[in-house]
């Protein structure tokens, strides 16, 4: 049934329960009971055709409006390359286009020309920082030269030498010496400019040329013949530059830029691979449900074993293609230059990971037993996904929405965080970027606007498959009741129901979507660490010094808990589903929902807990192969090179897991909510038909008690084993008693036989 149907015949009010509004109020038409030959009135969708929850609409408008100026100044003022590459001694980006003299475009490596400024950097007395020394953007690092020849680097072409071009300065290797007046050469030789020597080898880390600790012997050799100026070696070289590169700050900036990088892994893996996946898996679920369940929940925990192993290779504790910072070639003393921030990471990420992995075996184990009884009732449920195909082309269009804006939030994200000003330093001839002042509560807005946005879509969603299920149950009861409810061919209703719930959220409900989104995810998280915490708390006990258990059942902590998940329980995604059928405000829908829920805890709630287990466990699956084939694909020498070198495969894969996530959660919402909404659906049936969902299929009816009479004999027998095992404990220490007292009373006896004969 639909918005505005009018029906012709007779009007007979029907009993409701006492103390429940209808969520559906009855329709004006009636059809004759075939049990009872009375009439019976057809249920109907009637929402409230209003504007719901206005102010927290505004709220989420302004947020956008913010969310456009934050940006928008990042755009302005930010510049990508500043997170990776270096400034030369003139202020310029390595590889920009923009540059003066002339284009670095190519030239992306910063290379320090003059090592004892390096050394001085080093050490921990002088004021003197790594920025402070002189650089050069170059191609790739400076060769040192042989035992005849002693190469040098030069600053750009200006000045007298301005007829050289900076092509030609390029190709020449970045030398002029020999163009240099005499005067010139021997300031140069004094490590004054405008040419340096290359004394000291060095290796391309993350697009800095880092100096090794001492000189070649031969290079040296040239450099003391010529009477050059005295160059300071030692370890102070490798330390300033290693400091400089393993900060936190300078970590994260790689991996912001990392996202850039390998933006076609985030296409293909965060977007066109789990759009093709989750289409393919949901069709698949709702057509051939339970080898579908079987094979994800086998399927889960290899690719939960392939990603944890694919994180060890990159940490290093299996084989020998760990993370390193060298770009390029590696030479035999690549190991040196390990970047040891981005091995933590990930070794950090592992170890979670390692853990993911043991709690998707044992959430495995647990639902082996349980499952088939909820598979029944999910593939009852999921009919109305098979009777509404538009059900699963729907989803496109909140996806298209969603990859749009997540393309503008992680190209903004990396202008946001290169945003600020490029100032000279008071010490020598080094250029340094200066952040903008609060530029830390802009990209925690940013973060934060990837959430509410993301949830908002989602919401919109969920609400409108809701609405398009609950028409598809109400009409096909309807069916099944007129015509006996044998024998039913029901066609599908196209794309009337989902037009029409999709009109009604987007005109009256978006306010409700937007304080929906903002505030379920984070009550859900809150609601399942509240009950691992009062479970915790029922079954701790506490010694006090004095060797007194004092048990903490029922203490303050606990009732606080209780009564904060009380409060917190109210709040949950069936709510989305009161809001699509009856257009209510948000919190009302939420209270609405969670007292069917309650009212029907034996036939609804572990279903609605299982299924909605097997779903998320779906979209791990799905998440968890792009996952791995990000990591396979940022394995290819296309993000080993030095153009676009990635320097860690954690925030790709990451981001890649997050947004193949969401694209699951927007295909499989399809699913999930029509599980939900059905039984939800069945519980409102049951309520306001006295105990009897009259306009609940058969099967369904049938699926419910089946999974209630084996969850009951399941709760029996977990009741019969604890009061079995408490009795054996109450005998074991009935005889531990019994024998202390024989133990005493013999004692007593020969004591007491002692004092006579003395």
């Amino acid at each position: 049934m639909v918005d505005g149907q009018d029906e012709s015949r007779s009007e007979t009010p029907r009993e409701e329960a006492p103390n429940s509004t209808p969520l559906y109020p009855p329709a004006a038409s009636t059809v004759p009971d075939n049990e009872a030959g009375g009439a019976r009135r057809k249920p109907g969708i009637r929402r409230v055709h209003k504007c719901q929850d206005l102010a927290f609409l505004a709220v989420f408008l302004v947020f956008c409006i913010g969310f456009i100026v934050e940006t928008s100044f990042g755009f302005n003022k930010g510049n990508p390359r500043r997170l990776v590459h270096g400034l030369d001694y003139k202020g310029n980006v390595c590889g920009d286009k923009k540059a003066t003299p002339g284009s670095l475009e190519g030239l992306g490596v910063l290379y320090w020309v003059n090592p004892s400024q390096l050394f001085l950097a080093g050490e921990k007395a002088t004021p003197f920082r790594v920025t402070n020394a002189r650089g050069i953007c170059v191609r790739d690092c400076p060769v040192a030269g042989n035992a005849t020849t002693l190469l040098w680097v030069c600053d750009y072409p200006e000045g007298s030498m301005r007829n050289i071009s900076m092509a030609q300065w390029a190709k020449r290797s970045y030398n002029y010496f020999d163009l240099l007046t005499p005067d010139q050469q021997a300031s140069s030789k004094r490590l004054e400019g405008p040419c340096y020597p290359v004394l000291f080898p060095s290796s391309n880390v993350f697009w800095r040329c880092q100096l090794e600790p001492f000189p070649l012997n031969q290079t040296m050799q040239l450099w003391t013949s010529l009477n050059g100026s005295a160059v300071s070696s030692g370890p102070p070289i490798v330390i300033a530059v290693d400091r400089v590169l393993t900060t936190s700050i300078a970590s994260l900036k790689r991996y912001i830029a990392d996202l850039g990088r390998s933006w076609p892994v985030l296409l293909l893996c965060g977007g066109f691979v789990p759009l093709v996946l989750s289409v393919l898996w949901v069709v698949l679920l709702c057509n051939f449900l339970r080898p579908t369940a079987w094979i994800s929940l086998a399927l889960l925990n290899v690719l939960a074993l392939l990603v944890t192993l694919y994180f060890y290779i990159k940490v290093g504790w299996i084989g020998a293609d760990a993370v390193n910072a060298v770009i390029g070639f590696k030479s035999s003393d690549s190991d040196n230059w390990v970047s040891s921030s981005e091995r933590s990471h990930l070794k950090i990420v592992a170890v979670f990971i390692t853990f993911a992995l043991i709690l998707t075996v044992l959430v495995t184990v647990a639902l082996l037993h349980r499952i088939s009884a909820a598979l029944s009732v999910m593939k009852v449920s999921l009919q109305s996904v098979v009777a509404i195909p538009s059900l699963l082309i729907y989803p496109l269009i909140p996806f298209c929405i969603l990859a749009i804006f997540q393309i503008y939030w992680v190209a903004a994200t990396m202008y946001l965080f290169s945003a600020g000003e490029v100032k000279p330093t008071r010490l020598c001839c080094g250029f340094k970027f200066q952040p903008r002042k609060h530029i830390i509560w802009a990209i925690l807005f940013h973060f934060f606007s990837l959430y509410w946005v993301t949830q908002f879509v989602i919401a919109s969603t969920l609400t409108t498959a809701a609405g398009a299920v609950a028409s598809y149950y109400w009409a096909k009861g309807e069916t099944a009741l007129w015509n006996g409810g044998e024998g039913t061919s029901w066609k599908g209703m196209g794309w009337l129901p989902v037009i029409s719930t999709g009109k009604h959220v987007t005109k009256f409900n978006l306010g409700t979507m937007a304080l929906g989104s903002l505030v379920v995810p984070p009550v859900e998280f809150a609601q399942f660490i509240l009950q691992t915490l009062r479970s915790r708390l029922r079954s701790a006990e506490m010694t006090m010094p004095n060797g007194a258990v004092i048990s903490t059942h029922g203490r303050p902590g606990t009732y606080c808990l209780g009564c904060l998940d009380r409060t917190l329980t109210h709040i949950n995604r069936n709510a989305y589903i009161v809001t699509a059928v009856s257009g209510k405000k948000f919190c009302k829908a939420s209270e609405r929902a969670t007292s069917l829920v309650t009212n029907n805890p034996s036939k609804v709630g572990n279903v609605f807990i299982i299924s909605d287990l097997i779903i998320s466990l779906c979209k791990l699956c799905v998440s968890l192969a792009c996952a791995l084939f990000a990591f396979s694909m940022l394995d290819s020498h296309r993000y080993k090179s030095s153009l676009n070198r990635v320097s860690s495969p954690l925030f790709p894969v990451l981001f890649c897991w997050g947004f193949a996530y969401t694209t699951a959660s927007l295909f499989f919402a399809v699913a999930e909510i029509a599980v939900d909404t059905v039984l939800l659906s069945y519980c409102i049936d049951a309520e306001e038909n006295k105990g009897t969902a009259v306009f609940a299929p058969a099967s369904l009816a049938e699926s419910l008690n089946t999974f209630t009479e084996s969850e009951e004999a399941r709760a029996a027998e977990r009741d019969f084993r604890k009061r079995r095992s408490s009795y054996y404990e109450e005998d074991n220490d009935h005889d531990d008693n019994g024998e202390k007292k024989d133990r005493s009373g013999d004692t007593s006896d020969s004591d007491s036989g002692s004092s006579r004969n003395t």
